[in-house]
């Protein structure tokens, strides 16, 4: 985890200005979540794996360059499904995710936890039975200083390092900057423009 100490001191400080959503993700349940539980002995997920989630800017930020979102977050099944073979954790289940793959510029990291990850085998722990946890996703235009609004992705599976579950399949989340915050800019950029022209 290359980045845990450059970053060290942008966390605390980002941690102490977001504590307020911090607290909130903690104690709510967002209706976009991942639902993570069990099915035919190994970890499995029910999620809308086709939605490209969008990141907002940064806002001059100084701690962190670009867009930035807390969606999709982690959510432990609460009542078993039997009908979709999809069943609650077990006791003792320490669930983590595990990068498979991810595009250079996406940054993923617990807050909380002050765990960074973005190359593939890096791992980020979600929780127990009871998980629920929102990572935060960071399309870093420092370490792409030419991004154009291209798609980003990070391809994980889940492990269970407490109670012998399987691993899952593995998932891929996309990413790409907040359709409002592309036209907003679009719409900066064409102001400068007019201004520009009418300087001369």
């Amino acid at each position: 985890m290359t980045k845990i100490n450059a970053h060290s001191i942008c966390l605390i400080l980002f941690l102490i200005l977001n504590l307020p959503t911090i607290i909130q993700q903690a104690h709510g349940q967002h209706a976009g979540d991942f639902v993570v539980g069990q099915s035919s002995g190994a970890l499995a997920i029910d999620g809308d794996f086709d939605e490209i989630f969008h990141l907002d800017p940064t806002g001059g930020n100084p701690f962190f360059s670009g867009f930035i979102g807390s969606e999709p977050g982690f959510d432990h099944l609460r009542v078993d499904n039997p009908a979709e073979n999809f069943f609650v954790l077990p006791g003792g289940a320490n669930i983590h995710l595990e990068l498979v793959s991810i595009d250079y510029g996406l940054i993923i990291f617990s807050l909380a936890q002050g765990i960074f990850i973005d190359e593939p085998g890096e791992s980020m722990p979600l929780g127990s039975a009871n998980l629920h946890i929102h990572p935060t996703y960071n399309i870093s235009t420092d370490l792409l200083p030419n991004y154009n609004n291209e798609v980003l992705s990070a391809t994980f599976k889940l492990v269970d390092t407490g109670s012998g579950l399987n691993d899952s399949e593995e998932y891929t989340m996309r990413f790409v900057p907040e359709p409002a915050t592309l036209s907003l800019l679009g719409l900066g950029g064409l102001t400068l423009l007019r201004c520009k022209r009418k300087q001369f």
